[in-house]
């Protein structure tokens, strides 16, 4: 149950470091993500957040001596890229991943549109999906408006529901939750653009799976987490759990 403290993390990192040439990127950095929370990653500039988000995203290899657990099971590093997605972790970054001259559907069903095997495409059946994910979290977007005609908030609340329904993806085959991680997700929206987005986090993880929210601003991370790993010259010199 989302907010068991009985039950196993759905992220656990341990150990890990990165050093590029004579540059520690990271060193010695564990935390744990428990199933069903918001948990905020905080730090300034340089201090190692987009360097571990590229080590869980499969894009840097760690140093030696660190290890993962996805849902309580031994995860093999480095990751390759793509695994996160097998694994059931989704990732939303600064410029959100969006295609403009595609619409809204085919942005939000870009994963299933271009994997497998199907001999052809029910479009019918893919604005049903489309509008159901939309509707799951009372989003009023049209399925058929292109991208580039949407406000910068309805692009980056697009592509959260894109990155949960692709860890539902995932969840349907494991029968285990997942795990979005929003990098720097607000900073070019405006206060009532925020308070959207994060109505969409916790609509996220009433459904049992987590976030990752990752921030320099402490004011929004105050606001959203759950619990939060402070990161500063690539090490972990504090957390916070709320009660």
């Amino acid at each position: 149950m989302p907010g068991a403290p009985s039950a196993l993390p759905v992220l656990s990192v341990r150990h890990l470091s990165k050093t590029f040439g004579g540059a520690r990127a990271l060193r010695d950095v564990s935390f744990d993500v428990r199933r069903g929370s918001v948990h905020g990653l905080l730090g300034k500039n340089g201090s190692g957040k987009s360097t571990l988000v590229k080590i869980l995203a499969g894009f840097h290899a760690p140093d030696e001596g660190g290890s993962l657990q996805f849902n309580g099971e031994d995860v093999s590093l480095p990751l390759k890229p793509g695994d996160f997605r097998r694994l059931g972790m989704a990732f939303v970054h600064q410029n959100l991943g969006l295609v403009p001259s595609l619409t809204v559907l085919e942005n939000l069903r870009l994963v299933q549109l271009t994997s497998g095997n199907r001999p052809f495409i029910s479009w019918g059946e893919e604005l049903a999906a489309a509008r159901a994910a939309l509707a799951r979290f009372e989003l009023d977007l049209d399925p058929e408006e292109r991208v580039d005609r949407l406000t910068p908030v309805q692009r980056a609340l697009l592509a959260i529901v894109r990155a949960f329904e692709e860890i539902e993806l995932s969840r349907a085959v494991t029968g285990k939750p997942g795990l979005v991680l929003l990098d720097e997700p607000t900073p070019f929206l405006p206060a009532s653009g925020v308070e959207q987005l994060f109505s969409l986090v916790r609509s996220i993880t009433r459904s049992g799976s987590s976030v990752i929210f990752i921030s320099h601003d402490i004011d929004e991370v105050m606001e959203i987490t759950d619990e939060i790993t402070v990161l500063r010259d690539g090490e972990r010199v504090g957390e916070l759990k709320r009660e």
